[in-house]
């Protein structure tokens, strides 16, 4: 059975608090080979904390900044009896989550980085037993916030490292211990100029979460969301700013709880990772965004439009509209797309004449039931605008795929968005407020609109690609 990524049926929602209480492990190590630049001290206001000078031999250096807050672990909060269900079950699947993890304990820092994942994926599951054994009908609350999701934006700041390594000519490493230290605070990175950084990417994961629907069968999604800003040292001037949210497909609490919570760490990380891949291309990589267009005014294609497997679309009582499954003639299928954007969309306003460096990025990910499964083959820096995949894939099976263009325009490194259907709309399981947004500078302010809700499309305000707006085919 189709699992439903939109949530879009669900009339009553139940959110989930996991309360996560983990002595003298606030925050897990980076991982290892990841560029660290810490001052080994509290920041005292400024960047001064900074010890160490930006990475040699780049174009351009960029400091990678977590936040020092903690996200919320809990995205709203259902009623009284919900949330004390919730926080019981909570502490419940932490102490057995704490049991499992021990056993990791002996790999050393590695494994105490896998022993807390195990007691926040146990947090949350128990968190979610509790609250699903409350009436369907149980009305939603305020925000209730928790305690940290430990490793969470640690794994955020190195997939930003990892992206920028791997998709712009710049440097980049962490700076640690000079990042906000609350969710309005501005940190003068200033100081950071003289050690070598042009800019600052600041990261900071704000919330997450397990929402879902109560009943005998509840579903559950799990929402992350984060923030991020670009800030020039030299001036101490934001000049972007983004509120990120990734909504994961729902799963059924049996899938959730699973091989010892599998699935919550699996799931937890592909979170990271896009939010992560969204940053640099928004924040870096200056990827056009709409945040204002109707969706259904759209043309059915944003970003390079594929040509072979060419597109098709069919009605659907789910999704009302949705791009049927192609077809592909080998395990080894050659995939084709536009060179360029389609000229109908109206958001393109790149002088094409003076790109240069053009190039494609290629991903393929499994497809289980209509949803997103694990990625299985990508080719970063592709010349031409045909591939023919060079592994064989799973014979009768299906496959997610995207491509988008890097180029560079002025001395600049950008790229489009990664291509996919505008349509249909998304809707969040629960109302997102100001979490979304995305507030380029004009004027020398930086304000923070937020996305309108008929700009819920992978072509507009979404920072991830819903099952039914991927590009898809099936193998012979």
């Amino acid at each position: 059975m189709r699992r439903d990524s939109h949530g879009r049926h669900s009339p009553w929602l139940l959110a989930v608090a996991a309360f996560l209480l983990l002595a003298g492990c606030a925050t897990a190590p980076l991982p290892t080979g990841v560029g660290s630049a810490s001052g080994g001290g509290s920041r005292e206001g400024n960047a001064e904390a900074a010890g160490t000078t930006a990475p040699a031999g780049a174009a351009r250096s960029i400091a990678v900044v977590p936040a020092q807050f903690v996200p919320e672990v809990g995205i709203v909060a259902p009623s009284h009896a919900a949330a004390s269900a919730a926080a019981k079950g909570a502490a419940l699947g932490a102490a057995q989550g704490a049991l499992t993890g021990m056993q990791f304990l002996v790999a050393g820092p590695a494994g105490v980085v896998a022993a807390i994942g195990t007691a926040l994926a146990f947090s949350a599951i128990g968190a979610m037993a509790g609250a699903s054994s409350v009436p369907p009908d149980t009305r939603i609350g305020p925000p209730l916030p928790g305690d940290a999701t430990p490793g969470l934006r640690e794994q955020m700041v190195a997939s930003v490292i990892a992206d920028i390594g791997r998709f712009t000519p710049y440097g980049a490493a962490v700076v640690q211990g000079i990042g906000p230290r609350f969710r309005d605070d501005s940190p003068d990175y200033r100081p950071l100029a003289a050690k070598g950084y042009g800019d600052v990417v600041e990261v900071a994961a704000t919330q997450v979460g397990l929402v879902g629907q109560g009943g005998a069968d509840p579903m559950f999604t799990l929402v992350v969301t984060a923030r991020a800003r670009r800030i020039d040292t030299a001036t101490g001037v934001t000049m972007a700013s983004r509120g990120l949210v990734y909504q994961s497909p729902r799963y059924a609490r049996d899938e959730w709880l699973r091989e010892q919570g599998v699935l919550m760490r699996t799931v937890m990380s592909r979170a990271q990772a896009t939010l992560a891949g969204r940053i640099v291309d928004d924040l870096v990589l200056h990827a056009e965004f709409a945040t204002d267009p109707d969706t259904e005014r759209l043309p059915s294609l944003c970003g390079l439009a594929p040509l072979d497997p060419k597109p098709d679309w069919r009605r659907d009582p789910v999704y009302e509209r949705e791009l049927a499954q192609a077809r592909v003639a080998s395990v080894t299928p050659t995939l084709a797309w536009e060179a360029r954007p389609s000229t109908a969309w109206p958001y393109d306003g790149v002088p094409w004449e003076r790109a240069t460096d053009l190039r494609y990025d290629l991903r393929i990910w499994s497809a289980e039931d209509h949803i997103p499964g694990a990625l299985v083959y990508e080719r970063v820096g592709v010349a031409s605008t045909t591939h023919t995949v060079e592994i064989a894939l799973a014979p009768r099976a299906s496959y997610f795929w995207s491509v988008r263009l890097r180029y560079t325009l002025d001395g600049e490194p950008q790229a489009t968005r990664w291509s996919a259907a505008s349509r249909p709309a998304f809707r969040f399981v629960v109302p997102m407020g100001d979490a979304l947004f995305h507030a380029p500078v004009s004027g020398g302010a930086s304000s923070a609109p937020t996305c309108a809700l008929s700009s819920l499309s992978p072509c507009a305000c979404l920072d991830f690609i819903p099952a039914p707006n991927y590009l898809w085919f099936r193998t012979p």
